[in-house]
């Protein structure tokens, strides 16, 4: 963690105006403990490079300068996306739109054929943290799982 912390303080993506348990400032984040041979915890500075370069990459060598997130925003509202792992050619996402109030109408639709070959954009109303509860969705994971494997080939 100390080399995520340290990163971050370096490429001046975070604050150094706060108050931590360490006291002022984030860079007691930036030591890391290490247990010696006999038995004692010593506080070093973290690493300067990455132990593997294809899971966790410093700032100046990150996969994308924003991270591989989108703010994606239109007529129905707001939405974060992670892009990094969709080629750029699939980035646009052109398809109509069906409303749903609840997973369980979402669900439904599935059961009664109503989404078979086509595509569209699915959106789940009352959902988020405004909403009453924020449910995990899990319903909607199986069935576009199932449109993934089965029906786009």
């Amino acid at each position: 963690m100390g080399f995520i912390i340290r990163e971050f303080i370096e490429a001046g993506l975070v604050h150094e105006d706060v108050c931590t348990v360490f006291g002022k400032g984030l860079n007691a984040y930036a030591i890391e403990a290490k247990f010696c041979a006999d038995g004692n915890v010593v506080r070093e500075p973290a690493r300067n490079e990455s132990g593997n370069h294809k899971v966790l990459a410093g700032w100046r060598k990150s996969f994308q300068p924003d991270g591989g997130i989108r703010v994606l925003s239109g007529d129905l509202g707001t939405a974060i996306m992670k892009v990094s792992s969709v080629k750029s050619e699939h980035w646009p996402i052109e398809a109509p739109v069906l409303v749903f109030n609840d997973q369980e109408g979402f669900h439904e639709a599935f059961k009664v054929g109503a989404l078979n070959d086509k595509d569209f954009i699915a959106v789940i109303r009352y959902q988020g943290p405004k909403a009453n509860v924020m449910s995990e969705l899990h319903k909607l994971t199986t069935i576009l799982g199932f449109y993934k494997i089965v029906v786009k080939r």
